[in-house]
């Protein structure tokens, strides 16, 4: 089975194996594809938990300053679709066309969640 990896960094998007982080947790899986791309570079990951489907898997961000998306399961569907980690590094800042409808978007799903207890 091959596991992968999927990253945006230096104008570039790849999609590479990720064999050599699967099954690692989340802090290593940070620290090794930050080296191997930027050291800036955000790292979104799953851990052994996600990897396995388990239910209540979460995706971590940020390594050691850890943030983490714990409702939904949603390390158990990237680990299904054999997803480790999506690296991005940007190098200005986003363009919004649209504040208003991105704020409003963000409250709905936000709200989404908090209610899908």
């Amino acid at each position: 089975m091959n596991q992968f990896i999927s990253g945006f960094v230096k104008a570039m998007w790849r999609l590479e194996r990720a064999n050599h982080v699967w099954g690692k947790d989340t802090y290593e899986t940070d620290e090794i594809l930050r080296g191997e791309t930027d050291n800036k570079a955000v790292v979104a990951c799953i851990g052994p938990a996600g990897e396995r489907l388990v239910k209540l898997a979460s995706i971590v961000t940020e390594g050691r300053h850890a943030r983490i998306a714990g409702r939904a399961g949603l390390g158990a569907v990237m680990g299904s679709k054999n997803l480790k980690a999506i690296v991005v590094r940007g190098t200005k800042e986003p363009n919004v066309l649209n504040e208003e409808l991105l704020e409003r978007s963000v409250k709905e799903v936000f709200s989404q969640i908090v209610d899908n207890r």
